[in-house]
């Protein structure tokens, strides 16, 4: 999942964890790992150190393009594809976080690390292999429960230049980040707000554009009748 975009969501988040007792650290560099007979000591530069009964290392990915380099295969950060998963040799296809793709709704290539995409790689793929005329078009979409909150993410927010963030007046720790280009909706973080998600997802694909007052109004009706711009 993409790290989270606007501060208001990792804030959110560090107080819902800090709430239900786990603290979030940052900006921490591990220098060392000690044994400690049935723990281990965390030692990091800035000599803090942390006993834990598991760690758990989490560094990102390395693409896996090896064997498409051997097979002659384009690499551009990830394993070059058309809009039907078609490598620069027409006999294979290649799906998932190891592959660059276009986007049509960005109109740019993107390299994205998503169940999701993956699955929908692998149905354009199967179709193009018996034969279908398909192409790739989707819109990227995550999502995260933590403890009783839902985050549900649309849309990639990279080149934003404004932030709205709408609160529903009405309900509790149930809010949405609203990404835009000018006057272009690109992403929509929602917290507790599948409303927000669902109209977000609408939005982008259709190219609506938004009454950015209303939206950003706790008070105005939320549905896409009075949110887009006359």
């Amino acid at each position: 999942m993409p790290e989270l975009r606007h501060r208001k969501c990792p804030n959110f988040f560090q107080k819902l964890h800090a709430d239900n007792g786990v603290a979030v650290l940052t900006e921490k560099n591990v220098v060392s790992i000690e044994k400690n007979g049935e723990s281990n000591n965390i030692i990091c530069s800035d000599e803090t150190r942390y006993e834990a009964d598991m760690v758990i290392v989490g560094v990102g990915i390395h693409v896996n393009k090896e064997l498409a380099e051997k097979a002659g295969l384009t690499i551009e950060n990830g394993i070059l594809v058309n809009e039907k998963s078609q490598t620069s040799d027409e006999n294979i296809y290649a799906i998932g976080d190891c592959t660059f793709h276009h986007n049509p709704h960005y109109n740019r290539y993107i390299r994205l690390e998503s169940v999701q995409n993956a699955v929908n790689q692998a149905k354009i793929a199967a179709a193009a292999v018996i034969g279908k005329d398909c192409a790739y078009d989707v819109l990227p979409w995550f999502w995260s429960d933590q403890y009783d909150v839902k985050l549900q993410m649309v849309g990639l927010s990279q080149g934003y230049d404004e932030v709205l963030v709408r609160k529903e007046a009405d309900k509790e720790n149930c809010f949405s980040v609203w990404y835009f280009k000018g006057d272009t909706l690109l992403a929509v973080d929602a917290v507790n707000n599948a409303k927000a998600y669902v109209y977000g997802t609408k939005f982008i694909k259709g190219g609506e554009k938004l009454d950015k007052s209303k939206l950003s109004d706790p008070m105005a009706e939320f549905k896409p009748a009075n949110l887009i711009a006359q």
